[in-house]
């Protein structure tokens, strides 16, 4: 974009250009708001606020693939396992990573999950899929601030499977043949099981505080 008069620019887009004033100008970065943030420095980052699945179905070759709804809300807890421990070490130079953590909410119509087809997909696909991500994360981060507490912000530990699998192992109780069905369980039921967790305990100590 440049500037070619008192308030007056020229947007390039491919072969296009358009001529646009400063009012229309705020009106288009104020579209973008749901994908950025200032931080404390007075910086524009990168922040997607994004909750609805807009490729809830893709086509690669012959196949078609099945996503997940809106903000997640049909995954089960294992796969949200799954996708943060692929989050945790993202890396622009290792797309092959991406590939991983977009396969694992992504199946054909027989259930399958094959990475080769996430490969195919466009890398514009597969950006606002993360954004879909990133924003949900944010989002269950907002709705269950006990249990994600901080998750939105991407800075994970290295060893963040080992501590889900903790988390896994303390709403089984310890029982080992109550761990498959935690891990199966609807990503929601057991956020709401842990949130439940936390805000009594947090009651219990504040009781024995006093």
């Amino acid at each position: 974009m440049s500037q070619i008069g008192d308030g007056v620019y020229i947007l390039k887009i491919g072969r296009m250009k358009h001529v646009l004033f400063s009012d229309e100008i705020t009106a288009l970065t104020s579209a973008f708001d749901w994908l950025f943030e200032t931080n404390e420095k007075g910086e524009s980052v990168l922040a997607p606020k994004l909750t609805t699945n807009h490729f809830k179905e893709l086509r690669s070759c012959l196949h078609v693939l099945h996503g997940p709804g809106d903000a997640l809300d049909n995954i089960t807890y294992n796969q949200f396992v799954w996708l943060q421990t692929y989050h945790s070490i993202l890396d622009d130079s290792e797309p092959m990573y991406l590939d991983e953590l977009i396969n694992i909410i992504y199946k054909t119509n027989n259930g399958k999950q094959q990475v080769k087809n996430i490969r195919r997909l466009h890398a514009d696909v597969k950006t606002v899929i993360l954004w879909y991500y990133l924003g949900t994360l944010n989002y269950l981060s907002e709705r269950f601030p006990n249990v994600l507490n901080g998750s939105g912000d991407g800075d994970y530990a290295i060893n963040v499977f080992d501590n889900q699998q903790r988390i896994i192992d303390s709403l089984a109780e310890g029982d080992v043949t109550k761990k498959e069905q935690v891990r199966e369980s609807f990503l929601y039921d057991a956020l709401y099981s842990m949130e439940m967790a936390a805000i009594r305990m947090e009651e219990m100590e504040k009781l024995q505080k006093n």
